[in-house]
């Protein structure tokens, strides 16, 4: 693979021995991978893919449907439309608030998946609900 991308068969070996390399064979590579980038595979988002139109705005974020709504509390606004929109009961959606939200004995862990709480906090953690922000609950 490093001869591949830098067009020597000893660049790693030279690189854990302590050389270092030039920014024009550090720009090689990055193009290299750019250009035999697998489609469909995001490129790493803090990394400035070469070619890429610097000028272009992101991709807008498509809006959180309705039932993942926040309310002026940073709760969801709406845990019956998130439940109806999940097909989850009621009573799933207090249990997981009294589980894993910030205070409670389960806060920081994540529920086994798959199952109906797991989908409660998929939902909760995307939305953005204080209650669940832990770094934990990132995915």
């Amino acid at each position: 693979m490093g001869r591949l991308v830098s067009g020597s068969g000893d660049f790693y070996r030279r690189l854990v021995g302590g050389s270092d390399l030039t920014t024009q064979r550090a720009e090689r590579i990055l193009r290299r991978l750019s250009d035999n980038w697998p489609p469909g595979l995001l490129w790493p988002p803090d990394i400035r893919r070469p070619g890429a139109d610097e000028t272009a705005l992101p991709p807008e974020v498509p809006p959180l449907p309705d039932w993942m709504a926040l309310g002026a509390d940073e709760e969801i606004a709406d845990p019956v439309a998130l439940c109806d929109a999940l097909g989850v009961g009621r009573q799933t959606y207090y249990d997981v608030v009294r589980s894993y939200a910030a205070g409670h004995p389960r806060h920081g862990r994540w529920p086994a998946s798959p199952s109906w709480v797991s989908r409660v906090m998929d939902a909760l953690v995307c939305a953005g609900d204080a209650r669940f922000r832990h770094p934990a609950y990132v995915r």
